[in-house]
């Protein structure tokens, strides 16, 4: 399994190594990935964009949260090789016993975490409750993802379509704003801001679609 691990996260390393990637801070200026100073917070991102901002993960000791299953299995392998920590389960329901653990290792942990926010059945783009539960325990601020590549692979049978930067591709990632979580988690004040950060999470892909394809940012 050493092995494995071994030769995967040099497999991914090389890859990476082929994507021209930038990155655009929230006042839209661009800078090389490598520059961004990763610190104490929870990224979220759509599903659809996994793969497209997998090379940051090299770049910092992110936690990951994982759905459990054979899918799950798979991609632990991939986020070990590149020293990620993970925790297995979703965030469908703010209590469950995978978000408690998050809660838990995050509060001790220094870098930072990567939520899909709509995993792992959908529908894209939802908001699940967990993720601003975790922001509220663990007092990280949520900062929305967004994605785009060209050219890319999409995976259109899979209701994400999660799409796959080709060797040599342009890729942007687009960070939103701060999003703060500080009122008490009444279920008004979750379904309030899960709302906010699903907007968030659109203008933030469209964004980066808009700059893949040339049109102004």
């Amino acid at each position: 399994m050493r092995l494995i691990h071994l030769l995967l996260g040099l497999f991914c390393r090389l890859y990476c190594r082929t994507l021209r990637i930038r990155l655009m801070l929230p006042d839209g200026s661009l800078i090389p990935l490598r520059r961004y100073p990763f610190r104490r917070v929870i990224f979220a991102h759509s599903e659809r964009i996994d793969l497209g901002i997998a090379p940051a993960l090299l770049l910092a000791p992110f936690v990951i949260l994982l759905a459990p299953g054979r899918d799950g299995d798979r991609a632990a392998l991939f986020f070990h090789s590149v020293g990620c920590r993970t925790v297995r389960g979703s965030t469908v329901h703010s209590g469950t016993r995978a978000l408690r653990q998050l809660i838990r290792l995050l509060r001790d942990h220094e870098g930072p975490a990567a939520l899909s926010v709509d995993g792992p059945i959908g529908p894209s783009g939802a908001v699940k409750p967990g993720i601003i539960s975790c922001a509220f325990h663990t007092c990280r601020p949520i900062i929305p993802l967004g994605a785009a590549a060209k050219p890319r692979l999409v995976f259109r049978q899979t209701w994400s379509r999660i799409f796959l930067p080709l060797p040599g591709a342009r890729v942007v990632i687009v960070t939103g704003a701060d999003l703060q979580v500080t009122e008490r988690l009444t279920p008004t004040a979750i379904e309030g801001l899960s709302r906010e950060l699903a907007v968030r999470l659109e203008q933030a892909q469209e964004r980066a679609e808009g700059i893949i394809s040339g049109r102004p940012a």
